[in-house]
């Protein structure tokens, strides 16, 4: 178990982890918002370009040390201190609260944003968490993409390619991401777990980069069984060769030390022809 405390002047607010997963979030009620919203207004952002580049200068070459501007504001409330549950009342029952607090965390976003795109490192990471199945599109135009559309710029104008990670369902707000400058979306997983096809997202995002889990049951398929669904789905996200990549985005299947060589002769195939 973990508890972590945080105080201020106007008050305090705690959160519990158990093994590493969030039992009590850090906002349950307005005086929580208030409290977090005057620590995030009273938070300094600064460079910390040496750290990066020391920890850049350990890899090995195949590997690449990420920045990360972590996640935009909504998603920052709703994954990091309020939680699904306590997130879907909030947006109606502290609707002043809560965007008081978006408000001093945007502030806070642009920040990092400036500081991450005069450093070092090509591709930044946006872990957003995002499932459509939370917002929808009607929130996701006011509230994620006025964030894309001003912020990614910078990142752009630095020569930044910029990933989200978008692990969720998708599909009910495929127009809005289509509009978003994300680059690449990030641990894009197919049904059942999520909700479109590489197909599907290829057609609906046809410029953007893919990284794509394959669903941690597939890897249990025999070995011609896996092999075509790997092909079947290059195909479908890269009919053009470009723009795909496979990833794992959480562990190893336990049984990767069969699984993986027939994922990565399939994709040798698909170079070769």
């Amino acid at each position: 178990m973990r508890r972590q405390t945080q105080r201020a002047p106007v008050g305090e607010i705690h959160a519990t982890w158990a093994d590493g997963w969030n039992q009590k979030y850090f906002l349950e009620t307005p005086a929580d918002y208030r409290v977090l919203t005057y620590i995030v207004r009273h938070t300094d952002v600064v460079p910390a370009y040496d750290a990066y580049l020391a920890k850049a200068a350990q890899l090995p070459p195949h590997a690449i040390a990420i920045p990360e501007i972590w996640r935009t504001p909504l998603q920052r409330i709703l994954v990091d201190f309020a939680g699904l549950e306590n997130f879907g009342w909030h947006l109606s029952e502290y609707a002043e609260e809560l965007q008081a607090l978006y408000d001093a965390l945007l502030d806070n976003f642009r920040r990092v944003v400036e500081v991450v795109a005069k450093g070092p490192g090509r591709y930044v990471s946006n872990l957003e968490n995002f499932t459509a199945d939370s917002l929808g599109p009607r929130r996701y135009e006011k509230f994620l993409l006025p964030v894309y559309e001003e912020c990614f710029p910078i990142l752009h104008a630095a020569g930044k390619l910029v990933g989200s990670h978008y692990d969720g369902r998708t599909a009910s707000c495929r127009a809005q991401i289509a509009r978003a400058p994300i680059d690449l979306i990030e641990s894009l997983t197919p049904p059942p777990e999520g909700d479109q096809t590489l197909a599907e997202a290829r057609a609906a995002w046809p410029d953007k980069l893919f990284w794509s889990n394959l669903n941690v049951g597939c890897y249990e398929l025999p070995p011609k069984e896996l092999k075509e669904l790997v092909l079947k789905r290059v195909a479908e996200a890269a009919p053009d060769g470009k723009r795909f990549a496979f990833e794992v985005s959480e562990q190893y299947p336990t049984n990767w030390r069969d699984s993986m060589p027939v994922v990565l002769e399939a994709l040798k195939e698909t170079r070769s022809s």
